[in-house]
């Protein structure tokens, strides 16, 4: 009985979210439903491909990350607007 109960614990750890941050500090979890202000974006990446979403983070003027769903097409609009601006 004890075993399964400590089985069952891990096998919750394995799956919750502050588990998975420590495995994948870069990952995004959930994405900001705001529409972040294009002007404040310096830069963006993508996140690693082994995290379990992939997702865009914008990294703002004040050095904030923000993760954001690439399919929206404010994102898209907003990655191309920076990759023209860039050297």
């Amino acid at each position: 009985m004890m075993m399964m109960i400590l089985i069952s614990v891990v096998f919750s750890l394995l799956l919750s979210n502050t588990f998975l941050n420590v495995l994948c500090p870069g990952c995004c979890l959930r994405f900001s439903q705001r529409r972040i202000n294009p002007g404040l974006i310096v830069s963006y990446y993508i996140t690693d491909p082994r995290c379990p979403k992939t997702a865009i983070i914008l990294v703002t003027k004040m050095s904030r990350k923000i993760c954001v769903d690439p399919s929206s097409s404010w994102v898209r609009n907003t990655m191309k607007l920076k990759d023209a601006n860039s050297p």
